[in-house]
C-alpha cells in the first residue's frame, strides 16, 4: 500500500487518538447535541450503467431509486432532527457527492438554493426542496400488522446516469470535506460515510481506491475514525450478503473483495441493531460485522441506509 503523507488535520486525528485512550472519550458512544452535530455524506454513482432496471420494478432505473431513497433517508434525517422547535435541530451537516456526470471528476449535487454549498443542516435542507417529488413505497406497523403504504418523497438532488465512474475523484473529494470538517468538529461523534455504486471505478486501480478508501477511514474525531459504508446494488438474482462477519462470506471476485477491504469494521454501537434487525439474531460478544452489502437489493440499500444514519443517538 502507498505511504500517505499526513495533512494538518490527520495531524490532529492523531491527537484525537490518544485522547480516546482516555476514559473519558468511549470510541462511537457519544450523543449528537446541537453544539457537536454528527456528520453524513453520501456518495452516489451516476456513471452510464445506472440508467439500468433495478430489480422488479422495472420502470425505475437504479439512478432513479438510488436518488428516491437517499433523498428519503435525507428526509429521515430531518424527521430525527425535528423536536419541539419550528424548526430543525442542527443535529447533522450532510454533504451529497456524485461522481459520473462528469467523466473525471466528483462533484457536489446539491441543487437549487443549496447549489455550490458542501454541509448543509437540517434547516437548510428543509427551508429549500427543489420541488421534484417522487414516491416510494415502505412497511408500517400497526395494531393489525405491517402494512405497505406509499408516501411521497421530496428531492434535493435528482437522479443521473451518464459517462464513467470516477469513484477515486469522489473519494478525494470526500477526504478534504472531512478533513475540514473534523478540525471544526473535535468533539463530536466520527463522520459517517455511505458509498453507494453499480460497478468499478474507471479512474484509478484498485489498490489506489483502497488506499483512497483507507485515508478516508483514517480521518476522525475525538470519538473515533470516520465510519465508510460499501452498498453495491445490483440486478443481479445471486444472493446478497449484508453486513458480513468476515471475508469468507463474499464472493471471490475482484469488485467484491475490493469492496470488503474498503469497508470498516463497525463497532458494537452498530452492532446490536445490525443483529436485531437485520440478521433476526442475537449478538454475541465476539460478533464484529463490516460495513459492507454486496448485490444489494432495494431493500438490503435501504437496511444500509437506515443502519447508517439512524443509530446514532441525539441529546
Amino acid at each position: 500500500m502507498q505511504s500517505i503523507q499526513p495533512s494538518t488535520s490527520q495531524t490532529l486525528s492523531s491527537l484525537g487518538k490518544s485522547l480516546t485512550q482516555d476514559s473519558s472519550f468511549t470510541p462511537y458512544e457519544t450523543r449528537i447535541h446541537r453544539d457537536r452535530p454528527a456528520c453524513v455524506v453520501f456518495l452516489v454513482d451516476q456513471s452510464g450503467s445506472m440508467k439500468n432496471a433495478w430489480g422488479s420494478d422495472s420502470g425505475k432505473s437504479k439512478a432513479e431509486m438510488v436518488a428516491l431513497y437517499v433523498n428519503n433517508a435525507i428526509h429521515e434525517i430531518i424527521n430525527i432532527c425535528q423536536k419541539t422547535e419550528s424548526e430543525p435541530r442542527h443535529y447533522f451537516d450532510i454533504a451529497v457527492i456524485g461522481y459520473g456526470k462528469e467523466a473525471e471528476n466528483a462533484q457536489l449535487l446539491w441543487e437549487g438554493n443549496l447549489a455550490e454549498k458542501t454541509f448543509v443542516s437540517p434547516a437548510e435542507l428543509k427551508q429549500n426542496p427543489t420541488g421534484n417529488q417522487g414516491e416510494i413505497e415502505v412497511v408500517r406497523r400497526t395494531f393489525k400488522g405491517e402494512i405497505l403504504v406509499k408516501i411521497p418523497v421530496v428531492y434535493w438532488f435528482s437522479p443521473v446516469a451518464e459517462s464513467l465512474t470516477p469513484m477515486g475523484s469522489a473519494f478525494d473529494k470526500c477526504t478534504k470535506l472531512l478533513e475540514d470538517w473534523t478540525v471544526q468538529h473535535p468533539n463530536s461523534f466520527p463522520p459517517i460515510v455511505i458509498n453507494i455504486t453499480d460497478g468499478e471505478q474507471t479512474d484509478c486501480k484498485d489498490h489506489e481506491l483502497l488506499d483512497k478508501a483507507y485515508q478516508l477511514r483514517q480521518i476522525q474525531t475525538l470519538y473515533g475514525k470516520t465510519l465508510l459504508f460499501n452498498v453495491h446494488i445490483s440486478s443481479s438474482s445471486e444472493q446478497s450478503v449484508v453486513f458480513p462477519e468476515n471475508a469468507n462470506e463474499i464472493p471471490s471476485n475482484k469488485q467484491s473483495q475490493l469492496l470488503y477491504e474498503m469497508s470498516s469494521v463497525l463497532p458494537m454501537a452498530f452492532n446490536q441493531r445490525i443483529a436485531t434487525e437485520v440478521k433476526k439474531t442475537d449478538l454475541s460478544e465476539n460478533t464484529t460485522y463490516v460495513a459492507m452489502t454486496f448485490q444489494a437489493s432495494v431493500s438490503d440499500m435501504i437496511k444500509c441506509l437506515d443502519i447508517g444514519t439512524k443509530t446514532i443517538k441525539t441529546a
